[in-house]
């Protein structure tokens, strides 16, 4: 097993959750390894982007990490986004916190990663002048979802990627890191459905063209089911390597949906998910409140997980 995977696993044996679903079976162990989930926490940009600084104050979002860091164990987080404060003003103290977090995490000698989502070059440069390594990019394969959410047309999104991409590359010092997240897999909030054919395009024109670490597909709607997830998988598989796409799911009341999509990725390859410790996310700028729904939650992961594993065992 390679370094960083032994320093994984030594992650994941600390963790309670963990040695209580797979760490006193080393069959379960195995099949775990095997799959190897790589998690990124969102809870500190997609899970309360929808609120306000009065609901969560700088205060009670370092108390929200320090409540994952000491019962999680994510691979990765984002804590935050560059956007502006006009816009989201929830985030207007992202730097204050990205500060807390990583001098945090310096001091406890820990490994996990942390990611800030930028917007635009204006606000990418701003990062990079800060010493910021780790970028979260937005797009989508609608159109019109991205006009309303970004007042940016699909083109200028993709020239505006261009852009932010190149200067990544460019930029001296340490390596830089890039995720995009794609939207509307695979339904549109004011579009509606999307075609299967479209979508896979879309993805494959993001990872032609740019070089993003990850492609992260983002189920905006919460209707992504099963069937259509298969046939995007299968409609891009033969052009991309799987394991640069990672999955973004807003959660409705349909589990088996969200069970069946989960035991695909293990299947085949896709480890990366975007996980949440709040029962909320989704943003108020495309989609009002009560249609947004809650991101896949740590319980549901390892309970979905577990549910795998043991039928590997079986």
């Amino acid at each position: 097993m390679h370094t960083h995977t032994h320093k994984k696993m030594a992650g994941y044996m600390r963790s309670k959750r963990f040695n209580d679903l797979f760490g006193y079976c080393p069959m379960k162990t195995m099949i775990f390894q095997q799959i190897n989930p790589i998690l990124f926490d969102v809870s500190l940009r997609d899970g309360i982007q929808g609120f306000t600084p009065a609901v969560w104050t700088t205060q009670r979002k370092r108390d929200l990490f320090l409540s994952i860091f000491n019962k999680e164990t994510p691979t990765k987080m984002e804590i935050g986004s560059l956007v502006s404060g006009k816009i989201l003003s929830v985030m207007s103290d992202s730097m204050q916190i990205h500060k807390y977090i990583t001098d945090y995490l310096r001091e406890k000698n820990s490994n996990i990663h942390t990611y800030m989502l930028v917007p635009n070059s204006k606000k990418l440069r701003e990062g990079l002048e800060y010493g910021l390594t780790r970028f979260s990019f937005i797009t989508s394969v609608s159109e019109k979802f991205q006009m309303k959410n970004t007042n940016l047309t699909l083109q200028q999104t993709k020239s505006e990627l261009a852009k932010m991409n190149n200067m990544l590359l460019t930029n001296s010092g340490n390596k830089k890191y890039a995720k995009l997240y794609i939207s509307c897999i695979s339904e549109c909030p004011i579009r509606g459905q999307i075609p299967v054919a479209e979508i896979a395009r879309e993805i494959l024109e993001y990872n032609d063209k740019y070089e993003f670490d990850e492609l992260c597909l983002s189920d905006t709607c919460g209707t992504l089911t099963y069937e259509r997830f298969s046939q995007i998988i299968m409609a891009v598989k033969p052009f991309i390597h799987l394991s640069k796409l990672s999955l973004h799911l807003h959660v409705s009341q349909n589990l088996e949906e969200v069970r069946d999509i989960l035991f695909c990725c293990f299947d085949s390859g896709i480890n990366k998910f975007d996980i949440s410790a709040v029962e909320s996310g989704g943003c108020n700028v495309t989609m009002s409140g009560k249609n947004n729904l809650p991101n896949l939650s740590y319980d549901l992961f390892y309970d979905t997980l577990n549910k795998y594993v043991e039928r590997e065992l079986s």
